[in-house]
């Protein structure tokens, strides 16, 4: 009697054989097969990625125990499966006890009868979620793959994703960030389970936050995270909201009372900048918004901006607040234009390599202190959610989003972004059916 792998035969032995098992899953996952493994009776299918992708899974339906190599997502879903028994909310891990092992790079996943180990495998399959994964070798360096369902601690909330934005940032350093890693910051979603301490929404709120690894079907969010989205507000716009709101946000009020004075904005076209224009207009500032190109400038003054200048050369007074995302020269020409006791809140470096070269003497100014400032600061943004999806539902801020579509088209909406063509934020539809 043989037994199948992918469509393939697998050798077969008497009840409670491992070394041969094990061997043909070792050899198994060295290979560069990449069919899908289908589970017994269901629907459910279990991608086999080539041995390149970081979450590597190598699954095998034989009388041994079931084995699941090779990334530290392997040891996170022993831990979920172990605790599950333990609280007997997965039925049939309790009715068909499955036995989790797990080593340096392996899984195994046995159970009581040998008629059950697809039974175990199955359980190990519905616990994933679908995310896009880091992978240099993956067209745009991001992929499809599946990683554990999330763990909420008890001030975390576990979210279902109907939308997440991209940011420019993170799309450039992707290939910085560890292979298997889910990228992500700005999510807008429904609680499915609320904090186990009582903090924060109830299921069934509509969300919004700012996290790590939030382009994925489910995350868990700390519940000062996040905040309630007004019913006036589509969750849609309200994904585009953290990362570029809460930086214009805390970036204007660092910089003090703006009522009157004269604000520059570089990179003006990008989300922050957007943002930044609508939130200094309504302090009462005086805006300047300064941009790449002409078609660049586009729609700028509808949202607020007093002047739209390309560059800086037509900058001919000095300005008291400077939103700074551009770097290099930019960063140089922007103190040149900033006033006695005027600030610089540096946040992007969209000149990529260029370096800021500050002439000797050129930071020496007489009289009250110009000041420079950086800003990283995404600390606690629950507050600060708060204050921008009021200010969107009352009509008072935009969320500007440049570029919509399901996730499946991750790879258009990179290209689109690192090409500078899409104004404003980027927004992916990960559950079609959200508002």
């Amino acid at each position: 009697m043989s037994r199948s792998y992918g469509g393939r035969p697998v050798p077969s032995g008497p009840p409670g054989w491992s070394m041969s098992c094990s061997n043909w899953a070792a050899r198994s996952a060295s290979s560069a097969w990449n069919s899908p493994v289908r589970l017994p009776n269901r629907r459910k299918t279990v991608p086999l990625p080539t041995p390149a992708a970081a979450a590597t899974r190598s699954s095998e339906t034989c009388s041994a125990p079931q084995v699941v190599s090779s990334s530290s997502v392997a040891r996170r879903i022993a831990r979920r499966l172990r605790a599950a028994s333990a609280r007997s909310a997965l039925t049939s891990v309790t009715a068909r006890p499955c036995g989790v092992v797990s080593g340096p790079g392996v899984l195994i996943v046995s159970a009581a009868e040998p008629d059950h180990q697809s039974d175990c495998l199955e359980e190990l399959a519905m616990s994933a979620v679908r995310a896009l994964l880091v992978d240099p070798e993956a067209p745009r360096s991001l992929r499809f793959g599946e990683i554990p369902e999330p763990e909420p601690g008890p001030g975390e909330a576990l979210v279902e994703v109907r939308h997440a934005s991209m940011n420019y940032g993170e799309l450039r350093w992707a290939l910085h960030r560890p292979i298997g890693a889910v990228l992500g910051y700005d999510v807008a979603g429904v609680v499915l389970r609320g904090a186990a301490d009582g903090s924060g929404p109830a299921p069934g709120a509509r969300v919004v936050a700012f996290s790590n690894g939030t382009w994925a079907e489910r995350v868990a969010v700390a519940t000062d995270a996040l905040a309630e989205v007004p019913d006036a507000v589509p969750l849609a716009d309200a994904a585009a909201l953290p990362v570029v709101g809460i930086t214009a946000l805390r970036t204007l009020r660092a910089a003090g009372g703006v009522l009157g004075k004269r604000v520059l904005i570089t990179g003006a076209s990008g989300g922050v900048g957007r943002a930044a224009i609508q939130l200094a207009r309504r302090g009462g500032a005086y805006v300047i918004a300064s941009v790449g190109a002409a078609a660049r400038g586009e729609g700028l003054k509808e949202l607020g901006a007093d002047e739209v200048v390309i560059g800086l050369d037509t900058v001919d007074r000095p300005v008291d607040v400077v939103l700074e995302n551009v770097g290099g020269p930019h960063l140089v020409a922007s103190w040149n234009l900033l006033a006695p006791g005027g600030t610089i809140q540096q946040i992007g470096w969209a000149a990529h390599d260029q370096p800021a070269v500050f002439p000797p003497n050129s930071i020496y100014s007489p009289g009250p202190a110009k000041s420079l400032h950086s800003f990283s600061d995404m600390s606690h943004p629950g507050p600060d959610l708060a204050v921008l999806v009021s200010l969107a539902a009352r009509g008072e801020l935009s969320a500007e989003v440049g570029w919509r579509g399901s996730w499946e088209r991750v790879e258009e909406a990179v290209d689109a972004l690192l090409g500078r063509r899409i104004p404003g934020k980027a927004v992916l539809d990960i559950a079609p059916e959200g508002r």
